[in-house]
């Protein structure tokens, strides 16, 4: 009988330039790329892991499936997984090669416990309780993802992973048809992931959530007036102030950051939405906003297009303004987020507060007080469903509530 072929492949390219010289052993990298689909005929950009400027297949796969609705969930998992596949390589371990929780448990107690920026580890837990489960779940979903992937009559793998993981493979394959306890079938792959994604990491560790480190920071969820005013002026940059400014009318930092510049119509006053885990949409801006975009684009961004003759300047509308390797390129996320808190900080606001979801809270507060119904407030800020909107109604409720009664109580003071 024929083996079943999986395709574990998707026709990928590398968005950035990869760097021309010596290449460390086992060096891994998180990378954009652009995925094809549909016929090549839709374009998606995602965050994948590279070793060695190679894209890991089988973990990429995983990765856009679990990041297909959503760019920071595909960015934050990518992250994590990456730095899993860093420890394990220190054994010389592939990622298919762990079938047991004792080197994942490993793994979490040495992130649980040190402080890679100073390169120490402490004897107390340096991490949150729920950074750490998020760590446990992110590595047991993979497996389980992996066990039902290749848990099937004969397995044929295609040739693109690597040459070590093929070869685990072929091993197994040999040793399967030696046992019979898999349901009696010699034809059957097992792959003892199932003792991985059925642990509780949590409880073989022997932590509390009392145990752990308590790093939740209250953040910043909407500002006022002032506080608006006062960060504007603290932008080193118009692109920066401009991207605020955005974050205000209630679009999301990662839908703010892939607008094309051909997606801005600034005589008609709005931007489209062209990527969203959500709702795509216009967004119609005030023109305040519009004067701060077309002063980014008639000055910052017109010196880098001349400078680089327009050649390797992405269409995004928000790009890189430095003379560096990323010079032209789309601004990502992680560099305005330290961008913003930096100008946060010089306003006088502690940085760990600041988030770019404030601004997208912000103009949810100011169309409920200004009377907005949950329909219109879907409609710009992207909702699929009014779940969002009611608990910000609640809030506001309580706000009035609260006010109110400070009122009274100062009257009944004066009295």
């Amino acid at each position: 009988m024929e083996g079943t072929i999986i395709d574990i492949t998707q026709d990928l390219t590398l968005k950035k330039e990869t760097v021309v010289g010596s290449i460390k052993k086992n060096l891994f990298k998180i990378q954009e790329a652009i995925y094809y689909e549909n016929d090549y005929k839709t374009e998606i950009i995602r965050e994948i892991i590279t070793k060695n400027d190679m894209p890991l297949t089988i973990v990429n796969k995983w990765l856009s499936l679990i990041g297909q609705n959503s760019k920071g969930t595909n960015q934050g998992y990518a992250y994590k997984l990456k730095r899993y596949l860093e420890f394990i390589d220190k054994f010389g371990m592939d990622i298919c090669q762990v079938t047991n929780s004792q080197m994942i448990i490993k793994f979490l107690n040495k992130i649980m416990h040190e402080n890679p920026k100073k390169n120490l580890a402490y004897t107390e837990i340096q991490i949150g309780y729920n950074t750490i489960s998020t760590y446990a779940v992110i590595i047991k979903e993979f497996y389980l993802w992996l066990d039902e992937m290749f848990n099937v009559q004969n397995v044929i793998i295609k040739p693109d992973i690597t040459y070590q993981m093929q070869k685990y493979y072929e091993i197994k394959k040999k040793k399967s048809k030696k046992k019979t306890n898999y349901k009696n079938e010699s034809n059957i792959i097992k792959f003892d992931y199932y003792n991985i994604w059925v642990a509780d990491f949590m409880e073989e560790l022997g932590i509390k959530r009392s145990g752990c480190k308590n790093n939740k920071v209250e953040h910043i969820k909407w500002y006022s007036e002032e506080d608006i005013e006062i960060i504007k002026t603290n932008f080193n940059t118009k692109r920066d102030l401009a991207i605020y400014c955005l974050g205000l009318q209630g679009a999301r930092i990662e839908e703010i950051l892939t607008i094309k510049k051909e997606d801005y119509i600034s005589t008609q006053q709005k931007v489209f939405i062209s990527q969203s885990k959500t709702m795509l949409r216009w967004i119609f801006l005030p023109l305040d906003v519009c004067k701060i975009i077309e002063s980014y684009l008639y000055t910052e961004r017109d010196v880098v297009e001349n400078e680089m003759d327009f050649m390797g300047v992405e269409p995004y509308l928000f790009i890189n303004l430095k003379n560096t390797r990323f010079k032209g390129k789309k601004v990502q996320q992680g560099n305005y987020r330290r961008i913003l808190k930096i100008a946060g900080k010089k306003a006088g606001f502690n940085p760990e507060e600041i988030i770019t979801h404030a601004g997208r809270s912000t103009k949810t507060q100011q169309m409920i007080k200004q009377g907005a119904n949950n329909e219109q407030i879907r409609n710009v800020l992207g909702w699929n469903n009014e779940k969002s909107i009611e608990s910000y109604r609640k809030k506001f409720d309580n706000d009035i509530a609260l006010s109110a009664s400070q009122d009274i109580n100062k009257r009944g003071r004066v009295d």
